[in-house]
Order: structure tokens, then C-alpha cells, then sequence
């Protein structure tokens, strides 16, 4: 029904100059020493096959990712995209289109 994920998402050159007081975090806990988007491709490509039609799920990613991980999801999915509070655009929450189509119906 609810899906939530705080995946690595630091790009590995991000990753390199880094804040000394966040390197206390195992390395894999915060890039996939790629681009930074390496689980949200994969997650664009299993949520439709694990999520139930009402379901939602809500993702955290690194400032400036927001066009990318929206294009990701916004074919299936209806998305919103969030700041946190610094109103910095780091959450997206995505449902299903086809719930959305089935609630406007009711």
C-alpha cells in the first residue's frame, strides 16, 4: 500500500567533497557511486509490478535531482513534488494513475 525510500542517492563525484561530518555513514548508505539515480531507475521499474492500485509511495533525493526523478515516474504515476524545510525540492510522492482516474470516477 505505501512504499517509502531514502536510497543512496549522492552522485560519486558529490560523494568525493562530501561534509567531514556526514562521511560517518557507510559510503554505500549515501552514494551508488554512479549518478545518484541508480535505485530510482530501478524502483520506476518495480513499483508498478509491487504497488496496489491505491498505493502510494514517497522518495527522498539529493538537491537538483528533481526533474530527473520526475521523469522517471510521471508517465505511471501521478507525481508531487516537495520541499523540505529548508524549501528545498528533495520529495517526491507518486500514485498511480489509475487510481487517480478511479477516484474521479466515484
Amino acid at each position: 500500500d505505501v512504499i517509502v525510500s531514502n536510497p543512496p542517492y549522492i552522485k560519486k563525484e558529490d560523494y568525493q567533497v562530501l561534509e567531514p561530518e556526514l562521511k560517518y555513514e557507510p559510503g554505500n548508505a549515501l552514494t551508488d557511486e554512479r549518478d545518484g539515480l541508480t535505485f530510482y531507475r530501478i524502483f520506476s521499474e518495480i513499483f508498478p509490478k509491487m504497488l496496489n492500485d491505491e498505493g502510494k509511495f514517497f522518495l527522498e533525493y539529493a538537491l537538483g535531482q528533481s526533474e530527473e526523478i520526475k521523469k522517471l515516474f510521471e508517465e505511471k504515476y501521478f507525481v508531487t513534488i516537495l520541499p523540505d524545510f529548508s524549501s528545498i525540492y528533495r520529495y517526491l510522492i507518486g500514485e498511480n494513475r489509475k487510481s487517480i482516474t478511479h477516484k474521479a470516477q466515484k
